[in-house]
Formats: structure tokens, C-alpha cells, sequence
């Protein structure tokens, strides 16, 4: 988003809007070991090698491609905290989700459908409404 301009560095949290590379602040790939992994990062993740949190790094599903474990953290990431951390959802809650075709909108669908909550969303066209 940052990259497309529809995300502005100064409103990155911390210092990140200070540093030289703000991108990349999700990755997959392999470890040291070779297991695939993804991940999130706090920026500088533009690289052939980084050195994430341990808390911020899962294994990839063999079922998914490296190149599809790359879209998942921030989505996942914004959307359980969002819904879990800050919003403390509860199973058999409903829920009404804006921009429901997006990547974060998608994951906050998934989580809520998996803890068997009533799910609402809206989209802004026909042509992403005919995609969900």
C-alpha cells in the first residue's frame, strides 16, 4: 500500500516512517533449517535475508505457495487483532465487516465464519461482490 501510494511512511507506527526502507514488512521464505516460513517484520523486509521475531514467524502450508504465504501476516495479523486483541470477539457474535473483498476484510471474515459468528459485509461494486 505504501508502495502504490495509498499509505502514507508518517503514519507507520514507531519510527518506521523514519527509516530508509518501510517496505517489506511481510516476507516468506526459508530458513536456515530450509523449512518455508512467513512472517512480519518492522519494515526492511526487501531483502534476500532477514532476522524476524520468532513470536512474528509461522511455517507455510505445503498446500500454499511461497508466493501466497507472502500476502497472509499483515492481513491475518490486522484482522485477529482488530477482532481478537482489541475487539475482543466472542464465538456466535455477529459481525458487520467494510470492504469485506479485501485482504484484511477477507481474513476478518475467515476468523469470524471459523469462531461460528454471523458475518455481515459490504463492498464497494458489483464486481467485487460477484467475487466473494
Amino acid at each position: 500500500m505504501i508502495a502504490s501510494g495509498k499509505f502514507h511512511p508518517d503514519a507507520l507506527f514507531g519510527d518506521l516512517g523514519r527509516q530508509d526502507c518501510v517496505l517489506g514488512i511481510e516476507f516468506s521464505g526459508r530458513d536456515s533449517s530450509g523449512r518455508r516460513v512467513m512472517g512480519m517484520l518492522g519494515g526492511s523486509g526487501m531483502a534476500t535475508t532477514v532476522i524476524p521475531h520468532p513470536y512474528f514467524l509461522w511455517e507455510v502450508s505445503d498446500q500454499w505457495t511461497l508466493e501466497q504465504a507472502s500476502t497472509i501476516p499483515i492481513a491475518y495479523g490486522t484482522a485477529y487483532y482488530a477482532l481478537i486483541v482489541r475487539g475482543q470477539m466472542r464465538a456466535g457474535e455477529s459481525l458487520l465487516v467494510h470492504a469485506g473483498s479485501g485482504s484484511v476484510g477477507q481474513a476478518a471474515i475467515s476468523i469470524a465464519l471459523h469462531m461460528k459468528c454471523t458475518v455481515y459485509t459490504t463492498v464497494g461494486s458489483q464486481k467485487k461482490q460477484d467475487s466473494i
